[in-house]
């Protein structure tokens, strides 16, 4: 009986634990959606922000902006998806992660231009070992900011930015 009991909770904790990869978490604020879901070592995140414009997301700046690790990109008129992978260098700037092909650590999976409303999806590692992005540990807080511009040069200053903390996998 005790072996029947032990199959029957070692079943279940490995269907719980392989369930975890199929959730998709979500987070609504006022103009921003941002989805995620845990794929192994990578995480898929689908950021939609309310503009035509450029938009960002950013992990765990040490203050505002400073050593954010920020994707930023846009969709273009013919539907292309340009995306980059930056770093907070200060509170208020962010700079191109430069440190060759493998300092661009993510993976663009498709984008769009709907109704006002700019979506991209990519895919990145929870741990890319580029210093200049950051770790996210699945089970502590993460602080996540956004920020979307007017056009399609990133260059622009944003017009509006938002912020929250989330756990990836709670």
């Amino acid at each position: 009986m005790k072996k029947i009991a032990l199959i029957v909770m070692v079943l279940f904790v490995m269907t719980w634990v392989f369930s975890q990869e199929d959730v998709i978490h979500k987070l609504q604020l006022d103009s921003y959606d941002l989805q995620w879901q845990i794929q192994g070592e990578q995480i898929i995140i689908t950021l939609k922000a309310n503009t035509v414009g450029w938009i960002s997301v950013g992990f765990n700046p040490s203050r505002i902006m400073k050593d954010a690790d920020i994707k930023i990109g846009y969709v273009d008129d013919q539907g292309d998806v340009f995306f980059e992978d930056h770093f907070g260098n200060s509170m208020f700037s962010h700079r191109k992660d430069r440190g060759g092909n493998e300092a661009q650590n993510f993976h663009v999976i498709q984008g769009s231009q709907q109704d006002e409303w700019t979506e991209i999806q990519f895919s990145m590692p929870l741990n890319s070992g580029d210093e200049n992005d950051q770790i996210l540990d699945l089970q502590e807080p993460v602080k996540i900011i956004f920020a979307m511009g007017y056009g399609d040069n990133i260059r622009a200053k944003h017009f509006n930015t938002d912020s929250a903390t989330i756990v990836l996998q709670p």
